[in-house]
């Protein structure tokens, strides 16, 4: 049995250009994730799964072992789930807990890493997922239904009291933690039952623009300081 950590960094990222070396704090994303990973001191090995070479020469800079991507991982279209089972086929890891850490949460610590992880293994099933409390209610959101708007729960619920309504949380990307053998017999990371392990806002930044990128190296010089 194997406690890993995987790490999903493509080269071709699109919203932000080679978006996963990229600097925080002077520190590229996939480095910082691969450093978080080890100091968190749970895992038996820290994986690093990327089309990219630069990206690879990063991994193995910071002693992660790197998984080479086929390209037809590494699209668009292509899912986590599917390039995170390649790797741990490549490596043939099929017993123990993985933890899937992607590079675009770079607020995300080492301390966050262990708690999630303890919490998770107090029970083994299931899964557990990062979250951040939601401010604005998804019961109090409408979607569109061809040419009608609906609502998410139900048309009281839109007016009603905020205090009144179930807290509701959005996985926030940075942490999925599951069992290897039902993460590969199930296929995707969201597995009965769900645990949660919420963290703040700061912590819960996630890069896809500049503007995030910038907000990120701003808290980061911010929590240094203080």
């Amino acid at each position: 049995m194997s406690n890993v950590a995987v790490i999903l960094a493509r080269a071709n990222s699109k919203g932000l250009k080679n978006k996963n070396l990229r600097k925080v704090g002077g520190v590229s994303l996939v480095a910082r994730a691969i450093t978080q990973a080890i100091n968190s001191g749970v895992f038996d090995e820290v994986i690093l799964s990327t089309d990219g070479d630069e990206i690879a020469k990063e991994g193995l800079k910071y002693k992660a072992r790197v998984i080479k991507r086929p390209d037809e991982l590494a699209n668009d279209t292509a899912s986590s789930i599917s390039a995170m089972l390649h790797a741990l086929n490549e490596l043939k890891i099929t017993q123990g807990i993985s933890v899937l850490l992607q590079p675009t949460s770079p607020l995300r610590t080492a301390n966050h890493i262990k708690q999630a992880f303890e919490k998770f293994s107090k029970t083994g099933a299931g899964s557990l997922v990062s979250v951040l409390e939601c401010k604005s209610h998804p019961f109090k959101m409408l979607i569109e239904n061809g040419d009608k708007f609906i609502p998410v729960n139900n048309l009281q619920n839109l007016e009603a009291p905020r205090q009144t309504l179930p807290k509701a949380y959005l996985p926030n990307g940075a942490i999925y933690i599951n069992n290897i053998a039902e993460l590969i017999k199930f296929k995707r990371f969201f597995i009965e039952p769900l645990n949660l392990y919420e963290m703040d806002e700061i912590s819960s930044v996630d890069i896809d623009s500049l503007q995030d990128l910038k907000r990120a190296n701003l808290l980061c010089k911010r929590l240094k300081d203080e």
